[in-house]
């Protein structure tokens, strides 16, 4: 086996040995250049004296412009003649004494060395010598230095070396490189480059530029366009303050600094700028040259720093010689004592600067010696690098600061010395000359000094000389010359400068690349999970890889490529690719960047179907498939997944009201398909928002696919609103930072002013698997959540219980919000003691001396509360023991809710002795408010005590027959009909109480109780028996009854309709407008009044009634518009004509102008101050149209309901006016859309003028607009008309109900029936029983309470329900008030052990007695049928 040395590596080998010659001044020089961009020049000096070596391209011979020193080569020898040689002894001798001789007037640092060479770029015939030295330079370990190069050209860095050995081999990796940071500074205060700011596009150009002028890679830089290194802009703006002169301002004096103050804080509000941005540099009189005779006017120099977003750079920078700019600071500045103040004027003054801070990563030697060695990057190499850039991208660099990022504790120094490969032996010399890679100089001479001591030892000094990065591609030239006595004749060569080395051995036919295997690389294409639309082109380039790194790639090499969709991965065959050529960057040695032409191998996939595909990839050697060939192609094919589909995200609100969270997505989700698998919210939301949310039970329900409701827990159990508070407390503690005592009061931040936070984030446990692979679609981590924190004009606080309890059972008060929502967290005071009114005697209720327990001594009752408020229990429960007979016990109630608005409430609880009957209202309020026409009801809730318990435990003064227990209704203000009937009373004077009067929620008919201002008193008696006794209770409330308002109504609707001008078919017509009250058996009659108006809305209206952008939020905008102008006089004459009727004459629609958009308005009086209004929008068109009226159905309907539209046509004549009979066809369209091609969403046919829209079709929480349109035959335009917005409602989200005991004996056992969770708690109405078996067999559902906001009932374990495993259903019903009939329903059950056979008889007659206590006739006679069932 042969080895070829290098002849560097031969020459040592010789030294060694002996066998080179060493005579007297024989430098022997050899030239190689084996490396890429690198000439090697080795000698052998044998005599004291200078050496001096001239590198020069080949061709650059005769210089540029006669600057550089002209090297003349004669034709006969191919070398410099006579003349030029002579030239270069001269620049010898001149650097030599330049270089190697003390100057007279050094200053050190330190004492003066000589330096081993010197160096001179570019040369020169008259190099300049007067630049001296003053610190090391160049060489990065301080080994030595030289003197800074005599010219004004770019320096080489000269590294001198010691035995042999120098800092950073340019091609051996450095190890433990710190990361570096490079400080720019940005712009010039010159020129308005950076007026606009540091825009993100020039962000990512500096970031290119700074990657390419330091050899690193794009992703191995980072300049931040929002961290902590961001752009930070800085500008000096002037403003003259004319009346003023500069001793106004003297911070000297406590008024000056003032003064100086309000000037800054106005220039900064004028600005729009934070106060810290805005600094005064200096105030100083206005020149007399520039102000008027007489005038006092001085110049503010401000300094604007640290402004980071662009945007508001380019906003505020020219604001500054801006009228509204001056007119505001001035304003601002009079407004706060400079009366004086006669004008402002101002001056941008110089350009905007930045500063930005890049952070690099240095990974290579190219790399890390381009940016550590000496003063590392100048601001020159990123401009030079930025020079061919966009101007829009373009930015000037001024200044870089270079700063080493440490680890905690790491103390840095540069790389420790590395051997350099091949190093000769010593005593020798290593000189290597590092230019720039790229820049190079075309002509350089190097001097180097020998003295007698370098020979003395052997006799001889081996001498190299590296040039690195030279230019590659041409021929270098070389001259040495030896300046020893006697030393050699000028010697000459000249090597070709490769870029890359070449194969080996050279120039023969290359054989083929050594190939052990082949991979494959994605150079570009989709990244991996990455996420695009359908209708998405998917372009691939492969490239094909070696199978090792001193392996090569055969030139047959192809890439075969398939693709296939997930889950199936169904591959087809391999395809060849398309070879391309491509423009791409590589790196070469020494760590120059270069743009190349390249191969690449193309794909293209153009997915027609949603989901997640695989694209594979292989080389393949073509050529060794030849016969008697191993056949090569890589085994590992590569891989890439990417998706086609969409990514979901949400948007989350928060209904107070209701404790519920409705996120809605932008696609369907799988989870909220109909028969999907139902998930919880611990395996839905991740475990901060389960946190958040909690720490009670969060409930998950979809109200359709796109639509999911997270039911809260009570509010004392969600940390949601306290997470909130908290947020928004620290944004109002940091706008109101400045409000301090050293802070001028007029400075400060008015609190309401500030914009609060309205948001919260929670995120999702695991968003991947919301999605299968195929689906194409990914669900985003987090939802924005929106709390609306705007105050609830009903917001408030109530306490519901018993005004009066006995001793036989415990007293419960409930705080509840007065409008019965979720929101509010509910804390407890004991605050008075006094003697009940109700006492039976004077001094009931005090001890022995008279005296009235105060709270101190109830300590029970103190803890009771405390621990309430512990816990934030919204209700408190007192045992009879806890209080005493003939005292009152003032109870008091905060609720807190979400935006931290605190609402209080007392009430007085008397207590009595004996058996009482708990009565209360529901909802806890005593005072309600009803129109005249409509009923009123007034819920109340009773609680019985159970007498057995109650004797043994309070004693006999309880045993009372519950059965007994009787109601009376009063109105204590006035006359109240309907509380009585016809028959005159036999016990009492007076008519007989009706069965309304009697019951304990009472039901008040229209008509009943007469409007007026003061509210009627109604008082429930409530007693066991009809002789009370102590056993009593009254409970009042307050009802308030006002006139109802009248209902203004228009014949076809609200519209927009569009009508044919001059259409017979339009009517304006409000004649089924009416008073509710007109039908009461006693009212006056009246004479209806009717003032018609009109307005035009908009011009040019000519709107497409298909095309569905006239959403809720468009009809809302129509309907809320201003008018812009008054209609024609012709239609103002028409609508007077009507004078004060309901219907306006025929005519108004031939004057109205086409493609206006008109709103006709009626108002409707009946005499008294009650007024209605009612519009209708309207459009007309000059062809001949269908005339299409719509009625508008309910504003807010149930999802659960059919929704009927009710619409009407009427056929355009012909052109001559007579009735046309063409046919005419009608169509529908609804925003947001629903499938009109689908007929199950529907019950009727779409094609008709009425349409039914079936249950379940509409989504709850959207608000649909629907539109009629009408084609008739032989017309070509079409008639419509257009619904008002109808929202769509939801049923409660289903909670739970639960029955406590869960088993019991059946007509003995009492069990109580509680809900929780549904839709978030008090807002809804629940209907709470059980399902019995009716007289005929048939299931009855045996209601224990209708329709209140209790969300608990108790009654008896039934007999006989018909259920084979003694189960018994109970139900739950949980309805919307208001809500269109949006309703839901949820059952649980309890287990019923069969009575004793000698107990039936008595538990059948405690179960009739209980069921008579049922105010439902229905629920009656089914208990009773249940409780007679087991006789």
């Amino acid at each position: 086996m042969r080895a070829r040395f290098p002849p560097r590596a031969l020459l040592a080998a010789l030294t060694l040995l002996g066998l080179a010659s060493r005579g007297a001044g024989s430098l022997s020089p050899s030239l190689t250049s084996e490396d890429p961009m690198r000439l090697d020049l080795e000698m052998n000096v044998t005599r004291a004296g200078d050496v001096t070596v001239l590198v020069w391209e080949d061709t650059y011979e005769e210089g540029v412009d006669g600057e550089p020193m002209t090297v003349v080569i004669d034709l006969a020898t191919g070398d410099p003649n006579a003349l030029s040689v002579t030239t270069l002894q001269s620049l010898s001798a001149d650097v030599a004494a330049a270089a190697f001789i003390e100057p007279s007037d050094w200053a050190g640092p330190g004492a003066w060395t000589r330096p081993r060479a010197a160096l001179v770029d570019e040369v020169h015939h008259e190099p300049s010598t007067d630049v001296v030295v003053t610190s090391a330079c160049c060489s990065p370990n301080l080994t030595d230095h030289v003197r800074r190069p005599f010219t004004a050209a770019e320096p080489a860095n000269l590294f001198l070396t010691r035995n042999g050995t120098h800092e950073w081999d340019p091609v051996t990796l450095p190890p433990n490189l710190p990361t570096v940071h490079l400080v720019l500074g940005l712009g010039s205060e010159e020129d308005d480059n950076l007026n606009d700011g540091m825009t993100f596009s020039r962000v990512v150009a500096l970031r290119a530029a700074v990657a390419t002028a330091t050899y690193s890679r794009e992703y191995d830089v980072t300049v931040s366009y929002s961290g902590a290194g961001r752009p930070k802009h800085a500008w000096a703006p002037t403003v003259i303050l004319h009346g003023y002169d500069a001793s106004n301002f003297n911070t000297d004096l406590a008024a000056g600094g003032l003064r100086r103050e309000v000037v800054r804080e106005a220039v900064a509000y004028a600005l729009d700028l934070p106060d810290a941005s805005l600094a005064v540099l200096e105030v100083a009189d206005e020149p007399a040259s520039e102000r008027s005779p007489g005038e006092g006017a001085c110049r503010f120099n401000f300094t604007v720093s640290d402004v980071v977003d662009p945007d508001e750079v380019a906003r505020a920078w020219p604001l500054t010689n801006m009228a509204s700019f001056l007119e505001a600071a001035k304003a601002r500045m009079l407004s706060n004592a400079l009366w004086e103040l006669v004008a402002v004027s101002g001056r941008r003054g110089p350009g905007v600067t930045a500063t930005v801070t890049a952070e690099l990563r240095p990974n290579t030697a190219g790399s890390w010696v381009r940016i550590a060695n000496g003063a590392g990057v100048e601001p020159r190499d990123v401009n030079a690098v930025m020079e061919g850039y966009a101007a829009d991208e373009k930015v000037f660099v001024s200044s870089v600061a270079r700063e080493y990022v440490l680890s905690s504790g790491e103390v840095f120094s540069p790389p420790k010395i590395s051997e350099i490969r091949n190093a000769p032996p010593t005593p020798s010399t290593v000189l290597d000359v590092v230019h720039r890679p790229g820049s190079a100089r075309r002509m350089t001479a190097l001097v180097a000094r020998f003295d007698d001591a370098d020979v003395a030892e052997r006799g001889y000094h081996v001498f190299r000389v590296s040039f690195h990065n030279q230019r590659p591609g041409a021929d270098a030239r070389v001259a040495v010359l030896d300046g020893s006595d006697g030393g050699d004749d000028p010697w000459f060569s000249r090597r070709y400068i490769m870029l890359s080395r070449p194969p080996s051995p050279p120039p023969m036919p290359a054989p083929p690349p050594k190939v052990q295997g082949l991979d494959t690389r994605v150079a570009a294409g989709p990244a991996e999970n990455s996420v695009s639309p359908l209708g998405t082109s998917f372009e691939f380039l492969f490239e094909p890889l070696p199978g090792c790194e001193t392996c090569g790639v055969p030139t047959g090499t192809t890439v075969y490529a398939r693709v296939a969709k997930e889950p199936e991965l169904l591959y087809g065959d391999w395809e060849a690719c398309t070879a391309v050529d491509v423009e791409a960057v590589v790196q070469v040695l020494g760590g120059l960047n270069v743009t190349r032409t390249v191969k690449r191998y193309q794909l293209l996939h153009e997915p027609e179907a949603l989901g997640a595909y695989r694209a594979q990839a292989k080389s393949v050697d073509e050529d060794s498939f030849a016969p008697g060939m191993d056949a090569l192609e890589d085994v590992t094919p590569v891989e890439r997944r990417y998706i086609v589909g969409a990514i979901v995200s949400g948007t989350g609100v928060l209904d107070r009201r209701t404790g519920v969270i409705s996120v809605t997505f932008t696609d369907p989700v799988p989870y909220g398909e109909p028969g999907a698998a139902p998930v919880d919210a611990p395996a839905l939301l991740s475990r901060t928002s389960l946190d958040l949310l909690g720490p009670g039970d969060v409930r998950v329900a979809w109200a359709n696919p796109r639509t999911v409701l997270l039911t809260l827990p009570p509010a004392r159990e969600s940390g949601l609103c306290a997470a909130w508070r908290e947020v928004r407390a620290e944004a109002l503690a940091y706008a109101l930072r400045n409000n301090r005592p050293d802070v001028p009061v007029r400075l400060w931040t008015d609190p309401g002013s500030v914009a609060l936070p309205t948001e919260m984030t929670i995120s999702w446990r695991a968003p991947e698997a919301w999605y299968d692979v195929a689906s194409g679609f990914q669900m985003e981590k987090s939802v924005v959540l929106t709390i609306d924190d705007t105050l609830n004009a009903e917001a408030g606080v109530v306490i519901a219980g018993a005004r009066v309890s006995g001793g036989c059972q415990q007293m419960s008060l409930q705080a509840v919000a007065a409008d019965g929502s979720w929101d509010g967290v509910a804390r407890w005071s004991f605050d008075s003691v006094l003697v009940s009114p109700n006492a039976a005697a004077a001094g009931a209720g005090a001890d022995s001396s008279g005296t009235v327990p105060g709270v101190d001594e109830h300590p029970d009752l103190q803890r009771i509360v405390a621990d309430a408020n512990a816990g934030s229990f919204s209700s408190l429960t007192l045992d009879p023991s806890n209080t005493k007979p003939g005292l009152r016990y003032k109870f008091g109630a905060s609720l807190t809710d979400c935006t931290g608005l605190n609402s209080t409430a007392s009430m007085d609880a008397d207590r009595v002795a004996g058996a009482v009957p708990f009565v209360y209202p529901t909802s806890g309020r005593v005072e309600y408010v009803t129109q005249y026409s409509a009923s009123f009801t007034v819920a109340m809730e009773t609680r019985i005590p159970d007498v057995n318990e109650s004797v043994v435990k309070f004693g006999s003064s309880c045993d009372v027959d519950v059965t007994t227990l009787t109601y009376i209704w009063t109105n204590l203000t006035g006359e109240a009909d309907c509380f009585f009937t016809d028959v005159r009373s036999t016990a009492y004077a007076g008519f007989e109480r009706a069965p309304r009067a009697t019951r304990r929620t009472l039901v008040i008919p229209p008509f009943c109780l007469k409007p007026r201002p003061e509210p009627h008193k109604l008082e429930l008696f409530s007693t066991f028996g009809s002789d009370p006794g102590a056993s009593a209770s009254r409970t009042e409330v307050l009802l308030t009854v006002i006139p109802s308002p009248l209902v203004a109504a228009m014949k076809g609707g609200t519209g927009p309709r569009v009508v044919a001008r001059g259409a017979g078919a339009f009517a304006l017509d409000a004649s089924a407008s009416f008073d509710p009250d007109a039908v009461a058996p006693d009212a006056e009659t009246s004479t209806p009044s009717f003032v018609w108006s009109c307005g035009v809305v908009e011009t040019g209206y000519a709107p497409d009634p298909a095309d569905g952008s006239r959403d809720a939020m468009e009809m809302e905008r129509l309907y809320a518009k201003a008018s812009v102008g008054g209609c024609p006089a012709a239609v103002s004459e028409k609508l007077a004509e009507a004078r004060g009727g309901p219907a306006v004459p025929e005519g108004v629609s031939g004057a109205l102008e086409l493609d206006t958009l008109y709103r006709f308005t009626v108002q409707y009086d009946v005499g008294d101050d009650r007024v209605a209004n009612v519009s209708t929008l309207v459009h007309a068109v000059d062809a001949r149209v269908p005339s299409v009226t719509l009625q508008a159905p309910t504003q807010k309907t149930a999802s659960s309901i059919a929704l009927r539209l009710v619409g009407a046509a009427t056929r355009t004549p012909g052109a001559d006016g007579s009735a046309s009979d063409g046919a005419v066809a009608f169509s529908w369209t609804a925003v947001p859309s629903i499938d009109f091609s689908n007929p199950q969403n529907f019950l009727t046919s779409t094609d008709a003028t009425s349409l039914v829209i079936a249950p379940n079709v509409l989504l709850p929480g959207q608000s649909y607009v629907f539109t009629l349109i009408a084609k008739q035959e032989g017309v070509d335009g079409v008639g419509y008309a257009s619904s008002a917005p109808v929202e769509i409602i939801g049923p409660p989200a289903t909670g739970v109900v639960a029955a406590t005991p869960a088993a019991g004996f059946e007509l003995e056992t009492e069990f109580f029936v509680t809900t929780q969770g549904w839709g978030g708690g008090g807002v809804l109405l629940y209907s709470l029983g059980y399902v019995a078996r009716g007289a005929n067999g048939e299931d009855a559902e045996v209601y224990l309470t209708r329709q209140l906001a209790s969300t608990e009932a108790r009654g008896t374990l039934p007999a006989d329900a018909g259920a084979a495993d003694d189960k018994v259903r109970i139900f739950a019903y949980a309805e919307v008030p208001g809500g269109g009939g949006a309703i839901a329903r949820a059952e649980t059950t309890v287990t019923v052990a069969r009575s004793p056979p000698e107990e039936v008889a008595r538990r059948a007659q405690d179960a009739l007695r209980a069921a008579a206590l049922l105010e439902d006739t229905v629920s009656r006679a089914a208990g009773a049928v249940a409780a007679c069932a087991a006789l």
